[in-house]
């Protein structure tokens, strides 16, 4: 439409702010890993520790949703006729044209039954009601001693 949208500048600017701070905490974490590696294998002298696997589980996501995000931004402007060279008709275009708000439904939906997986099996844990009895108890001590009457 050609019209600026102070609703649309501000969602980009904080995408954009959040795609910085987590690839920041990333880095930050990353040299953390570094710093204890290099720590650990002085204090083992001569023993040599295995060097890492490669690269995080988030960095090896993080790549493969940026090259499928390359792939279907390609699509979607026709690089190199891209769709012709794929051979995808128009009814494959327009699945692909959605495709990014299906993985975002379909990604809402898997959080939505993990979240609701672990409420359904979540543990009683007999110790920390007891603790909490016992903090509530004491509360109500304190608090009929600063004159707060019967605090039931």
């Amino acid at each position: 439409m050609g019209d600026f949208c102070i609703l649309c500048v501000s969602t980009y600017v904080i995408n954009w702010s959040l795609l910085v701070v987590a690839v920041r905490e990333l880095r930050a974490k990353r040299a953390q890993r570094r710093a204890a590696t290099t720590a650990a294998r002085r204090a083992a002298g001569s023993k040599a520790l295995p060097a890492s696997s490669g690269p995080s589980r988030a960095v090896r996501v993080l790549g493969v949703l940026g090259a499928l995000a390359a792939v279907w931004v390609a699509l979607m402007l026709g690089v190199g006729d891209a769709p012709r060279v794929l051979g995808l008709s128009p009814a494959a275009m327009q699945v692909v044209t959605t495709l990014p708000l299906w993985l975002l439904v379909s990604f809402g939906a898997y959080s939505l039954a993990s979240i609701g997986f672990s409420l359904c099996t979540f543990r009683d844990c007999p110790e920390a009601f007891v603790e909490l009895e016992k903090d509530i108890a004491a509360s109500r001590v304190r608090l009929q001693q600063k004159g707060f009457g019967d605090a039931q």
